[in-house]
């Protein structure tokens, strides 16, 4: 990560940024971001890492990204973000364990059980989570599990596993990453 990149322009190095005001607070002010935009779009790079202390992955980390073949994790992008936030001192707000959208097709492939559903989610928390374990702040471990009158979420996991698989998911994330 080249550092020189982001170093503001001396004229600037007096001015209050958000950044410094929400950390002298003890807060997170933060941002979505892509690795492909922190690649390709410098004013983005600059202005993140200027006025950013926490960055959360836009679809780096989600489960049709890491894991597009079964038991097959691609982590470059995820690396690539993580690695950003490092070297800038951002913390990194994990985005996000379980979910029922950008799911690869291989997770629906029959058969679909109970006891197959659990150790595909159960793996797929252990192998992300475990792998950023110590230098992810926070993780969204079960997102958008309810509707809007407050039922749960007819999802795959919700179908199959039953309500419980949010409290496994949750589980499952504290124990291979006890810290975040």
């Amino acid at each position: 990560m080249q550092t020189e990149e982001t170093h503001l322009p001396a004229w600037m190095d007096f001015w209050n940024h958000v950044r410094d005001l929400a950390q002298a607070r003890g807060m997170y002010f933060g941002s979505g971001a892509c690795a492909s935009q922190l690649q390709q779009d410098q004013n983005f790079r600059m202005t993140l890492a200027r006025e950013y202390n926490l960055i959360a992955p836009g679809i780096e980390m989600k489960f049709g990204v890491c894991q597009a073949r079964r038991g097959v994790f691609d982590f470059t992008a995820s690396d690539y973000l993580v690695s950003f936030a490092e070297a800038h001192q951002m913390a990194v707000h994990g985005h996000v364990l379980a979910w029922h959208i950008e799911l690869p097709a291989w997770v629906f492939e029959p058969p679909v059980t109970r006891d197959g559903l659990c150790d595909i989610l159960r793996t797929h928390i252990y192998t992300l989570a475990g792998r950023y374990r110590g230098r992810i702040a926070c993780w969204d471990v079960v997102n958008e599990a309810l509707e809007k009158d407050g039922t749960l979420t007819p999802t795959l996991w919700q179908r199959q596993i039953g309500p419980e698989y949010i409290d496994l998911a949750f589980q499952w994330a504290h124990e291979i990453d006890p810290a975040a």
